[in-house]
């Protein structure tokens, strides 16, 4: 399943968009790196904490969590929904009439969704 990386450390990180159950066995593969196994510490909502079986070295962290999600091998992870959606919005008028109607806080949460790192998560157990 694909879902978006929300935090990271050397350690673990914390995704949204993967139904995970707490203490599962899963294999996540970060953009450009190999896939890692990970367990589920916890699980709600469409959210989960994942720690690391291995612990990336702290640099190659530092860099995964700096990537926006803008990387040729995930554009086509994007949701096209999604990026249509976000591309409607952003042909509907002038900036304030979006504010005017509400709009300018749904397509910058759609923007800022696009942005972040994809990953791909598989559970094991």
């Amino acid at each position: 399943m694909l879902a978006t990386l929300t935090s990271l450390s050397p350690f673990g990180c914390q995704i949204t968009g993967a139904s995970l159950k707490p203490e599962q066995t899963v294999w996540v593969r970060l953009p450009g790196l190999e896939a890692q196994q990970a367990l589920s510490t916890w699980a709600k909502n469409g959210e989960a904490g994942l720690s690391f079986v291995h612990p990336l070295h702290p640099a190659v962290a530092s860099c995964v969590s700096q990537l926006d999600g803008h990387s040729p091998s995930d554009d086509e992870l994007l949701d096209e929904e999604e990026a249509d959606s976000t591309e409607q919005l952003a042909r509907q008028g002038s900036r304030r009439e979006k504010i005017l109607s509400g709009q300018v806080a749904a397509m910058e949460k759609a923007q800022k969704a696009t942005r972040a790192p994809k990953l791909w998560v598989r559970a094991v157990g």
